[in-house]
C-alpha cells in the first residue's frame, strides 16, 4: 500500500485499503427471520416496542392512541410484505414451470426426522458412559424399615386436618 502511493497510484492505494477494512471487518449477524422480514419490518418492529414502552410509562390515553396506530401500521407491513413476497414466489414458480413443465410433477424432498430405535441409544450411552463394562454402579444396600415407627395415629390426622381448614383462604403472610 505504501509502495502504491509513494508511485502515485491513490486508486489502488484506496481500493486496497478499503479490500482489507472490509477484510477485517466484524461481519453482521445474519438475522433468521422470514424472508419477507425486511429491514422496514425491523425498524417498524422497534418503533412499536418503544411506543409500547411509552405508553406503558405514561399511561396517557395520547400515547395509547399512537401506539394503536402504530401496531396498525406494522401489522399493516407485515400483511403486505408477506402477500408480496408469496406473489413473487409464485411468480418465480410460474416462470420455472414456463421452462421446465415437469418441474411441478417432481416431488418435493421433505426432510425427514428418521427415528432411532432405542437399542441404538442404549448401546451409544452405555459405550460413552460404562467403559470398564460394569453391572452395578453402586453397591445395593438394603433398608429395612420398620411399618410400626411408620404408623400414623388417628390423632396426628385429625389435628393436621384441623390445622388445614383453620388456615384455609387466609393469606400466606399470617401461616
Amino acid at each position: 500500500m505504501r509502495n502504491l502511493i509513494a508511485k502515485g497510484q491513490l486508486d489502488d492505494a484506496i481500493c486496497s485499503t478499503t479490500n482489507l477494512m472490509r477484510k477485517d471487518a466484524i461481519p453482521a449477524r445474519r438475522r433468521y427471520a422470514q424472508q419477507w422480514f425486511d429491514s422496514k419490518c425491523y425498524t417498524m418492529q422497534k418503533r412499536i416496542l418503544s411506543a409500547l414502552q411509552q405508553a406503558r410509562t405514561m399511561q396517557s390515553p395520547e400515547q395509547l392512541e399512537t401506539y394503536a396506530e402504530t401496531r396498525r401500521q406494522y401489522k399493516r407491513l407485515l400483511k403486505t410484505n408477506k402477500c408480496t413476497y408469496l406473489e413473487t414466489e409464485a411468480m418465480k414458480l410460474v416462470e420455472e414451470t414456463k421452462r421446465n413443465p415437469f418441474i411441478t410433477l417432481r416431488r418435493k424432498q421433505t426432510v425427514k426426522s428418521r427415528e432411532i430405535p432405542m437399542l441404538t441409544w442404549e448401546n451409544h450411552f452405555t459405550a460413552i458412559l460404562n467403559q470398564s463394562n460394569k453391572e452395578v454402579a453402586y453397591a445395593v444396600e438394603s433398608v429395612d424399615i420398620s411399618i410400626s415407627s411408620l404408623q400414623i395415629q388417628q390423632k396426628e390426622i385429625q389435628l393436621t386436618i384441623n390445622k388445614v381448614k383453620t388456615y384455609q383462604g387466609m393469606p400466606m403472610s399470617i401461616i
